[in-house]
């Protein structure tokens, strides 16, 4: 191959290279806002997965101390840092409650987990034995669920209790993981890739 063909040929690969690899890009670092990423997460899935084990669920059936008329308390499903649910939190919290309604075939009472539960500094959910209501309906409401979610730079947690209001004893717990990875493509836009553990 003669010299003046091979310059044609080395330019275009240095600018095909530089394309592809969109300096100040780094493949794997999401560039988007978070709130973005979060709303591609297929929350369905993830909330069946969580309310599946923490009912228990075997076959499809789900054990008889759930299948009663007495309702889940249900709180909202808050970050674990500030204990707000913000925006993914009230859109998880309402997936979450009707995943448990159906899985568990069990009402479903919300309650607010500011008002009526603590986080110990160690992440594990208590009781607040503040709460008079919660005492009072304690024994005609044995079973609660509640759901924490914590967020890093490339990854989503939510963890979810079955908690006896009694003795505040968590009896089930099931938690999910999701990680994604962010490329950018030639066109200017992002692909992200998603998996759930």
């Amino acid at each position: 191959m003669n010299k003046v063909r091979m310059i044609p040929l080395f330019a275009a690969s240095i600018f095909l290279m530089g394309c592809a690899a969109q300096p100040g890009k780094v493949v794997g670092h999401c560039a988007m806002p978070t709130d973005r990423i979060l709303s591609r997460i297929d929350l369905k899935q993830m909330m069946d997965e969580i309310s599946s084990e923490v009912c228990q669920v075997a076959g499809g059936v789900a054990p008889d101390h759930y299948r009663s008329s007495h309702p889940l308390l249900v709180p909202d499903v808050v970050d674990v840092q500030s204990y707000q649910p913000h925006a993914f939190g009230l859109a998880a919290s309402e997936i979450f409650r009707e995943s448990l309604h159906r899985n568990c075939r069990t009402p479903i009472k919300q309650v607010e987990m500011a008002r009526d539960f603590s986080l110990t500094p160690d992440g594990l959910m208590a009781l607040s034995r503040d709460s008079s209501v919660l005492r009072e309906q304690s024994a005609a409401l044995p079973v609660a669920m509640v759901a924490t979610y914590s967020l890093a730079p490339d990854r989503l947690t939510v963890v979810a209790r079955a908690v006896r209001i009694t003795d505040s004893v968590i009896t089930h717990m099931a938690s999910r993981e999701v990680q994604w990875r962010c490329t950018p493509l030639l066109t200017g836009e992002t692909d992200i890739t998603f998996m759930m553990k």
